[in-house]
């Protein structure tokens, strides 16, 4: 039992500060154009939360709030609605291809910079880092639909 609560103490010592510092790199790699909530979006489309609804309660805010935020991405260009269904509510979200390749740009940006941090740990640590987030993927069961894993199947 001490081990778990040692590792539950360091979990919550480690991780939200290493999700602030993700998010610097991420907002670094943000085109002015684009808000961060905005790129949240475009990821959770990529990630499959492709309705307005499921988005806002992912991103914890009211429907009519996201719905609001997706008029404005629909607006630019970066997504756009399924004509599917005469509920625009219940319309499924798909990037556009500018909204793919904004995406796609800000994600290998982002990775190319972390990947400078990464680098400067000697392999043994990477390799145990690398194992450390396996483990919290299957601790969370996190699904491991990542964008740079979409990127290179060619869905965005």
């Amino acid at each position: 039992m001490r081990d778990e609560l040692t590792i539950a103490k360091r979990l919550l010592e480690v991780i939200p500060p290493s999700m602030a510092r993700i998010r610097l790199e991420m907002r670094s790699c943000i085109p002015r154009e684009l808000s961060v909530p905005d790129f949240r979006i475009l990821a959770s489309i990529v990630r499959g939360k492709n309705l307005v609804s499921d988005i806002a309660r992912h991103h914890g805010v009211s429907q009519p709030s996201m719905s609001r935020s997706v008029d404005g991405l629909v607006k630019s260009g970066l997504i756009e609605r399924s004509r599917e269904s005469a509920d625009r509510r219940q319309a499924p979200l798909k990037l556009t291809s500018k909204g793919t390749t904004l995406f796609r740009k800000i994600t290998i940006a982002a990775e190319h910079n972390l990947s400078k941090k990464v680098s400067l740990l000697d392999y043994k640590s990477r390799r145990a880092l690398l194992d450390g987030m396996i483990q919290l993927e299957k601790l969370f069961s996190l699904e491991h639909k990542t964008a740079s894993e979409a990127i290179k199947k060619g869905k965005i």
